[in-house]
C-alpha cells in the first residue's frame, strides 16, 4: 500500500510541476506543431517548381538570340533576367546569382537548323557560383533543351522532317552530278536529318550536337582569391548552429543562477543589474570566441579552408560570438523559466539554422519561406564567413557583414537586459 502511495505521490508530482508553468507547458505542444509546419512547408512534394533565377547577357541583340531568351523567359521552370557582363559576374561572385549564361556574338550564326548537322559548335560561357552546382545542372539542362526546341521546330513537324531528308537521300544518290564522295557526304547528312525526327537516341548516335556548347567558368577564374572549398561551407554552417546552442546553455544556467539565488546577492552587493547581466553574456562571448577561433584554425590547417580577408575572418569570428553572447541574454529573457528555455532554445536555433542556409541549402526552399532568410542572423554569419573564406570577398564587403551580425548581438544583448525577469 505505502508503495502504491508513493508511486500515485511521485507521478502527481510531476504533473503539478509541468502545471506549474504555463507558458512552457503551451510551448511543448506548440513548438512541435511549428516545426512540423515548418519543415513540411520546405520538404514537401509541391503541385509547381519555383522558377530557378538565371541572369542573361547577349552581346549581339540578333533576332535568333532574342527569340532563344524569350524561349527560357517563357519557360516557368526558369526566371530570365537580363544583365550585363559585368553586373552578371559581380552577382554570380557575391552569390546572388547561381549561374549566368553569356551569349557570343557568333550565337547568332549557329542558331540556325543546319547547324544541328554541321558540328559546328560556339562557345557560351556559363558563369556559376560552385557551391550550388545544383542549381547550375539543372539550368545547363534547360538551356540545352530550349536551344534544341528553337532549332527544331524550324524544320517543321518530325514526320515532315524525316520524310524531307529521306527525299534528299534518294535524289542526292541518283544524281549524276555528285561525285562518288560528295554522295557519302549528302547520304550522311540526310541519314542525320532523318535520325532528327526519330527520337532524340537516333539523332545523338547520328552526331547531331546542340551549337551553342555551354563552357562552365567558375568564379575562381575571375576572382584568383576565391576557391570553393565544401568545408569552408558547412563549417561556417555548422559552427553557427553548435554556438547558439552553446548560447542556449548558457541561458539555462542564467536562470538557475536567479532561481538559486546568486544573481540576488550580486544585486544586493550593489552592483548594477544590467552590468551583471552584460557581464555574463560577455563571458559567453569570449568561450564563443575561444571554440570559434579552434573550429577556424581546424580548418584553416587540416582542411584547407581557403581565407580570402584574414581581417574580414576575424571580425566576423568575433561579431559571431558577440552574437551568441547576446542570444544568451535574449533567450533568457524571453524563455524566464529553464523548462521554457529547454523547449523555446531549440526551437529558435533549428528555424534559423534551417532557414539561414547552416543544414541545408537555401535554393531548394520555396521563395517566400527563402525570403524571411535575411531577416536571421544565421544568414548573415553563413554569408559573411563564405565572403571571408572561400568567396574571397574584399574585405570591406565581408565587414558589412561582420557589421550586421554586431547589430543583431547588440539588440539581442540590450534587449535581453532590459526585458530579464529577476524573480522566477
Amino acid at each position: 500500500m505505502n508503495g502504491l502511495r508513493t508511486l500515485v505521490w511521485m507521478t502527481r508530482k510531476e504533473l503539478l510541476r509541468f502545471a506549474a508553468d504555463p507558458a512552457g507547458a503551451v510551448l511543448t505542444f506548440v513548438v512541435p506543431i511549428l516545426l512540423a509546419v515548418l519543415m513540411s512547408s520546405v520538404f514537401a512534394p509541391r503541385d509547381f517548381v519555383d522558377p530557378l533565377p538565371l541572369l542573361v547577357s547577349v552581346e549581339v541583340p540578333g533576332p535568333r538570340v532574342l527569340t532563344l531568351v524569350e524561349r527560357l523567359d517563357a519557360n516557368p521552370a526558369v526566371l530570365v533576367e537580363r544583365v550585363p557582363v559585368e553586373v552578371a559576374r559581380e552577382r554570380v561572385l557575391s552569390g546572388e546569382a547561381a549561374a549566368a549564361l553569356i551569349l557570343p556574338a557568333e550565337a547568332e550564326r549557329v542558331l540556325r537548323p543546319l547547324a544541328l548537322f554541321a558540328g559546328d559548335q560556339v562557345p557560351a560561357e556559363v558563369l556559376l557560383d560552385p557551391s550550388r552546382s545544383t542549381e547550375v545542372d539543372i539550368l545547363e539542362g534547360l538551356v540545352t533543351r530550349e536551344v534544341m526546341a528553337q532549332l527544331s521546330s524550324e524544320l517543321g513537324t518530325p514526320d515532315g522532317r524525316t520524310e524531307m531528308f529521306r527525299q534528299l537521300a534518294v535524289l542526292t544518290a541518283a544524281s549524276p552530278m555528285l561525285s562518288p564522295a560528295a554522295k557519302v557526304r549528302w547520304a550522311d547528312f540526310a541519314r542525320a536529318g532523318a535520325a532528327l525526327g526519330e527520337g532524340e537516341g537516333a539523332a545523338s548516335d547520328a552526331g547531331i550536337r546542340a551549337p551553342l556548347k555551354l563552357e562552365r567558368r567558375s568564379l575562381e577564374v575571375f576572382n584568383p582569391k576565391a576557391e570553393w572549398n565544401a568545408h569552408a561551407h558547412y563549417f561556417a554552417g555548422m559552427l553557427t548552429m553548435s554556438l547558439l546552442f552553446l548560447g542556449a546553455t548558457a541561458s539555462l544556467n542564467l536562470v538557475q543562477e536567479r532561481d538559486e539565488g546568486a544573481l540576488t546577492r550580486v544585486r544586493l552587493s550593489g552592483a548594477n543589474p544590467v552590468l551583471a547581466l552584460l557581464g555574463g553574456a560577455l563571458g559567453t562571448t569570449l568561450v564563443a570566441l575561444l571554440a570559434a577561433i579552434g573550429v577556424f584554425a581546424a580548418g584553416v590547417l587540416v582542411f584547407d579552408i581557403p581565407v580570402g580577408s584574414p581581417v574580414g575572418l576575424a571580425a566576423m569570428l568575433l561579431s559571431l560570438a558577440a552574437m551568441v553572447g547576446g542570444f544568451s541574454l535574449f533567450l533568457a529573457a524571453i524563455g524566464q523559466t529553464a523548462r521554457q528555455i529547454s523547449i523555446l532554445g531549440p526551437f529558435l536555433i533549428l528555424v534559423a539554422g534551417f532557414l539561414g542556409g547552416s543544414a541545408v541549402p537555401t535554393f531548394i526552399m520555396p521563395d517566400d519561406v527563402r525570403s524571411i532568410g535575411i531577416l536571421l542572423p544565421t544568414t548573415w554569419a553563413n554569408e559573411g564567413l563564405a565572403a571571408a573564406t572561400w568567396r574571397g570577398a574584399a574585405t570591406g564587403d565581408v565587414l558589412g557583414w561582420a557589421a550586421g551580425v554586431a547589430g543583431f548581438a547588440l539588440v539581442f544583448g540590450l534587449g535581453g537586459a532590459a526585458f530579464f525577469r529577476w524573480r522566477p
